[in-house]
């Protein structure tokens, strides 16, 4: 199994076991996961804008473009993983809502 996979079968395990915990303390738990993946997503967006200026300047050796493009590529990624992460506590969301 590829470590993409991996990660969203683990957040859907962590899902369904936050949908088991009784509807307060389940409400409880989705307000702090939302809270660390705006956390998250806020610090990478940071990244991602930081880049972006640090980009703007066209005499950067290769090497300084090299590790630009590391960062842009690694932010991207920081931020598909959040967004597999989330998925399943949109899930778990909407049982709360129900309950």
């Amino acid at each position: 199994m590829n470590p993409e996979q991996q990660s969203k079968d683990a957040w859907q395990v962590l899902a369904s076991l936050v949908n088991t915990l009784p509807p307060e303390e389940r409400a409880r738990q989705l307000v702090e996961i939302g809270k660390l993946i705006h956390d998250l997503r806020q610090a990478m967006g940071i990244a991602s804008s930081s880049e972006a200026v640090l980009r703007r300047d066209a005499n950067l050796p290769p090497e300084d473009m090299e590790l630009l493009n590391l960062i842009r590529s690694s932010v991207k990624r920081a931020l598909a993983l959040l967004g597999d992460f989330a998925r399943p506590f949109d899930e778990c969301e909407d049982v709360v809502e129900k309950s």
